[in-house]
């Protein structure tokens, strides 16, 4: 078993520091294509270079490119009033202003916890792989945290497999307390894994975990651990996770703010 920590990204503050994104609902695409169009068009003033082919967060599901396209035409459209939050960020009722996501990890492969520098390079050189029935994990400790009710678990995962056949699938737990017992287990849907070199974009995708066991509560020195599991036809094949980099972020979104 391999395990990493995992790096505190930002801070939460006043409710102009708030922040916009879609709804963690189901969305159609053709809604999503629709709002991605209008803010990347001269009207919404945003510049999608950034997820186009050859631009920083590129490649990128519908959802994320939407998603990136929204909080950045909140962010150029800053509003001067409080009362003026929720007409800017609305998006036809498919978003809703929330505190930065300040527990954004990124995962960093087989060195332990995540520096700001680390973030600076594009090159994809260091990951962790897990054969067969083994997992990757990933676990933060002495979080006291606040539940935000209106959210949920959300990731994306640069993974790669050494053959056909491969599937991954991850699970995220909760210890609230810290007392060392894992009080809420997440299993999200697993899926096929394209055969390395090529890499891609293992995501919630905006959904819920396929399935959950026990309540989310405020984590008061808790922690939280991040497994991917590696499963096979064949033994000796195994799975990549990519470590974080500007190019080709691997992260976990929880749904916490301080």
């Amino acid at each position: 078993m391999a395990t990493s920590t995992f790096y505190d990204v930002e801070k939460v503050g006043a409710w102009s520091d708030l922040e916009c994104h879609l709804k963690p609902v189901d969305i159609s695409d053709a809604a999503l294509q629709n709002l991605l169009d209008y803010a990347c068009s001269p009207s919404g003033g945003v510049d999608c270079a950034p997820i186009n082919p050859g631009g920083d967060h590129y490649p990128c599901t519908l959802y994320e490119c939407t998603d990136y396209a929204v909080s950045t035409y909140y962010a150029n459209h800053k509003p001067k009033f409080e009362w003026q939050v929720d007409q800017t960020c609305f998006f036809s009722g498919l978003a809703y202003a929330t505190p930065p996501r300040p527990y954004h990890f990124m995962l960093l492969a087989g060195k332990g916890e995540l520096n700001a520098t680390d973030m600076s390079t594009n090159v994809m050189s260091k990951k962790d792989s897990a054969v067969q029935g083994q997992t990757l994990s990933y676990t933060i400790k002495n979080l006291t945290l606040t539940f935000n009710e209106a959210d949920f678990t959300h990731f994306s995962l640069w993974i790669g497999a050494s053959a056909t056949g491969a599937l991954a699938q991850l699970r995220v737990h909760y210890d609230f307390d810290g007392d060392g017992t894992w009080d809420r287990n997440e299993t999200f849907g697993g899926t096929a894994v394209t055969v390395t070199p090529d890499y891609f974009i293992y995501s919630d995708a905006g959904k819920a975990p396929t399935g959950a066991a026990g309540n989310y509560a405020d984590l008061k020195n808790g922690a939280v651990k991040i497994e991917l599991v590696s499963r096979f036809a064949q033994g000796t094949d195994f799975i990549t996770l990519l470590e974080a980099t500007q190019q080709s972020p691997s992260w976990v979104t929880i749904p916490y703010h301080a």
